[in-house]
């Protein structure tokens, strides 16, 4: 199988890779810093472990629709105008996980919980932004405008699915 074969059935898993490690870099972070650090209380383990469960629903969605649900590669997932099952249940189950992350920052804490306990790794990103409670929420607040804006990019590129 060549490697763009292999991206084509197969980028769910390592979109499920990159979350594990997400999950093991923000785990390790946490666990070098002392014992009384609010990254290692039962509560931000808890929130580590939620987010990293949580990260790979989406991708578990793909491959169910790529291994059983007929769909015959990853492009097809930038043609939800096509109205594949698996495809349009991939796009609802992004856009309601990005409202129900948006719920809990506004309206649930989860804006100090996210600073307090960092959950996730900030990946590659390097600078001296500050991590504060009016960013995060802003942040949230979009991601599901944005998910919709990015879902009707996609419809309007009309993009072919290669065979």
């Amino acid at each position: 199988m060549s490697l763009s074969k292999f991206f084509e059935q197969y980028f769910w898993l390592i979109a499920m890779g990159t979350s594990a490690l997400n999950y093991i870099i923000t785990t390790r972070k946490a666990e070098s810093l002392p014992e009384s650090h609010p990254r290692n209380t039962s509560e931000a383990k808890s929130l580590r472990l939620w987010v990293a469960a949580t990260s790979v629903v989406p991708w578990i969605v793909m491959a169910i629709g790529l291994q059983f649900g007929d769909v015959p590669n990853i492009w097809s997932y930038f043609r939800p105008q096509d109205r594949h099952p698996f495809v349009l249940a991939w796009y609802v189950t992004v856009f309601l996980f990005a409202v129900a992350y948006a719920y809990w920052i506004l309206f649930l804490g989860g804006a100090e919980k996210t600073i307090e306990f960092r959950p996730m790794s900030s990946g590659l990103a390097k600078g001296n932004v500050a991590l504060t409670p009016k960013r995060v929420k802003l942040l949230a607040a979009l991601g599901p405008a944005w998910f919709v804006l990015w879902t009707l990019l996609v419809i309007s590129m009309d993009v072919p699915v290669p065979k």
